[in-house]
């Protein structure tokens, strides 16, 4: 047995509740009952999907900033490879490569989850068999490393 049932207050309780119950059975039809049970179990299902949407933009807002944090590192690291960079050939290629690292990093800070979605749709839609290759060699890849 519980030794919370033995609790005065606990089983005044448990009588308030019941004697309410009791009074609102008396005093409402089932219809209105039926009604009551609908319209609080809507309240609770909206109460959930604004949580669940505050939840999501929570999750947004935290993607966001670790989009704009990583292009900033991209940055930082563009700048030192200039710095350091080798003369000849691979100095060339170290340029370009902190050029693309700048510009990576420029555009993940600019640019939020969305932006970033909706230009690799329409990167997608306006070259299907690339995005297609691309994605089959990154599987490929993964699951190279996965093996181990």
């Amino acid at each position: 047995m519980d030794p919370r049932s033995n609790d005065p207050t606990i089983r005044e309780r448990a009588s308030e509740a019941a004697r309410e119950t009791e009074g609102y059975v008396r005093q409402h039809s089932p219809d209105e009952m039926m009604d009551d049970a609908r319209a609080k179990t809507e309240a609770v299902a909206d109460d959930l999907k604004r949580k669940a949407r505050e939840a999501g933009a929570k999750t947004e807002d935290k993607i966001d900033d670790a989009m704009s944090q990583t292009g900033h590192k991209m940055t930082n690291l563009a700048q030192t490879v200039r710095e350091r960079r080798p003369e000849g050939q691979i100095g060339e290629v170290a340029t370009a490569t902190a050029d693309a690292l700048d510009r990576s990093g420029q555009y993940l800070q600019e640019h939020d989850l969305d932006g970033v979605r909706n230009d690799l749709e329409r990167i997608i839609r306006r070259y299907p068999m690339q995005s297609l290759f691309v994605t089959a060699g990154l599987s490929f890849l993964l699951a190279r490393k996965m093996r181990g």
